[in-house]
Formats: structure tokens, sequence, C-alpha cells
């Protein structure tokens, strides 16, 4: 790295779980970036769920994603993570998949306009049995605080509870203090971090 005149280097996805890799990295001068826009995997034991109905404010429904429903759960992503998310990228990705479900993908109506979404992903794992990840929980800015997001969560573990999946887990980053608050809340604890690592080249002998 230094004879190509780089100033860093980078690990961009380091499971805190290895903790050999770990402390490794930092005993070489290696420092943990960002560490609040990490992504961290948070993990329930959906044994312990007890379904129940979705609490809603009067004039909003949970009911699962259809078609035609993709232009607008790609408008609520857009506006509820802050990204730039193409048409027709969940068609490619999600939808696409041999063993999609639509009942697992859930959006919140009101007034025929989708304002919130997310997802119950469950899939087969090599050694047996199901694993599910909770995936995409959002909601447009202007219709947050209104506990959507508990609702579109219950409507999630309700679907997922079916497949009594092992893990169960839903990936975040820390700064999002209400999402992380919200999934523990429902019983569900950080267990890793996907950390990225970087060394100033210039800052060190290595």
């Amino acid at each position: 790295a230094r004879s190509a005149a780089c100033s860093s280097v980078v690990m961009e996805r380091v499971d805190s779980r290895w903790c050999g890799a770990v402390r490794f990295l930092e005993s070489q001068g290696f420092t943990w970036v960002d560490p609040d826009h990490c992504n961290m995997t948070m993990q329930m034991d959906i044994s312990t769920w007890t379904p129940s109905k979705p609490s809603l404010p009067p004039g909003f429904r949970i009911r699962s994603m259809q078609d035609g429903d993709e232009e607008q759960w790609t408008l609520v992503k857009r506006a509820a993570f802050a990204d730039d998310t193409p048409m027709g990228w969940w068609r490619e990705v999600w939808g696409s998949q041999p063993d999609h479900d639509p009942e697992g993908w859930k959006v919140c109506e009101y007034e025929g306009r989708i304002v919130g979404i997310a997802a119950a992903v469950v899939k087969d794992l090599p050694e047996g049995g199901k694993g599910c990840c909770i995936e995409w929980v959002g909601v447009l800015p202007e219709f947050q605080g209104q506990g959507l997001g508990r609702a579109l969560m219950t409507a999630c573990l309700n679907y997922a509870a079916l497949f009594r999946p092992d893990p169960m887990v839903v990936v975040t980053q820390r700064f999002r203090t209400a999402a992380v608050a919200l999934y523990a809340s429902l019983g569900f604890r950080p267990v890793n971090d996907y950390r990225r690592y970087a060394l100033d080249l210039a800052a060190t002998r290595i």
C-alpha cells in the first residue's frame, strides 16, 4: 500500500465476534471507524413471541405486499433511509427470488397510500431448519411517532413465528436510536457488529 502511495488501509467488514481478528487489528494500530453507523445484528428467541394483532391509529391498515406496490415501496424506502434506491431494485433483489413469499412483506397503508414498510424474509439454512431476517423497517418521516414501526414489526414477527426460525435477527445501526429501542422492547439483543477498521499509514510503521 505504501509503495502505491496509499495514505490508509481499510478493512471494510470485520465481524466483531471474531475476537482474534479484532485484537490483532487494534494491536497493529487500526481503529474502528464511525461505530454508530456500522451494521449491528440484533437477535431474539422467536419461541418467546406471542402473536398479537398490530395496534394502529384509526385509518391505517397493514397488509401484505401486492403486485403494483413496488413503486410506492421504493419511495418509502428512499424517504425513510435517505437513499436513492432505483426503481426496479426491489424486483431484482427480492421479488425475483425463487423462494420469495409476498406474505412476509408488509406495508402500512393510509388513505390508499403506502406510508410504511417492513419484511420478514425466511430462508432455508444449509444445516437444516430456517432462519429469518427482518428487512427494511421504515416509515415516511411525516408519519413517524405514531407506532407504525411497532405495528409493522408485530406483523412481521407474527408471520415469522409460523416457521420457528433460528436465528431470528434484524440488522440496524446504533445511530438509529428509535429503531434500536423498538427492537430491544420486542426482545431483540445485540449480538455483533460488522466493523470498518482503518489504519493511517503515515502514523504507523507497520
